[in-house]
């Protein structure tokens, strides 16, 4: 969503994906999704809460496939839930770093473990997997079916092995990290349309 800016924007091929942001320290306090850029401006979606204060500058890195970003911004307020900083006027990008994480437009998974379906809310997708939260504690390397339900009901069905399995203190649930192991040609398809938007 852009609203009054240019399309030569530098951080609109950034809406979509995931944000950290540093308060102190090397290790992000917070994640997020960019989900809107205006002029001056961009929006998060924090998920939980999180303590942001309009008096302190906040370090947040970008990332999406062709670059990475890394900023010095202020908090400017809250815009329906969602947390809006300023744009510097300078913004310099960089290679891109690591695994591109993306928010997903499919919102809902399931997997198939103690011989029954487990629906488990989709986190964030890659190109070679995916996470979510769940009740269940999986173990590492561990194999099973998945599919990830489509908005219009349509399971993309799949085979993932398990690459973590942390419990989430927030949520009280089990934060699970998955690798596409194995997928039908339609399913491989649809999984690189999917990576691709």
């Amino acid at each position: 969503m852009t609203n009054g800016n240019s399309p030569s924007c530098p951080l609109e091929p950034f809406i979509g994906t995931r944000a950290e942001i540093f308060t102190n320290g090397e290790a992000p306090a917070y994640y997020g999704w960019v989900t809107a850029i205006q002029v001056g401006r961009f929006t998060i979606q924090i998920s939980g809460t999180a303590e942001i204060k309009s008096d302190n500058d906040y370090r947040i890195k970008l990332s999406c496939a062709k670059s990475t970003c890394e900023l010095t911004t202020q908090f400017l307020g809250l815009n329906g839930g969602n947390f809006v900083f300023a744009t510097p006027a300078i913004i310099r990008l960089s290679p891109p770093e690591g695994v591109l994480r993306k928010q997903s437009p499919i919102k809902m998974s399931q997997i198939f473990a103690d011989e029954e379906w487990h629906d488990a809310p989709l986190v964030d997708v890659s190109p070679g997997g995916f996470s979510v939260l769940t009740d269940l504690s999986l173990e590492q390397n561990q194999v099973l079916e998945a599919k990830l339900i489509a908005p219009d009901g349509s399971p993309l069905k799949m085979t993932v092995s398990v690459v973590y399995c942390r419990f989430d203190q927030e949520t009280q649930k089990f934060r699970v990290g998955f690798q596409t192991k194995v997928m039908g040609r339609i399913e491989g398809a649809r999984w690189a349309k999917l990576m691709a938007s």
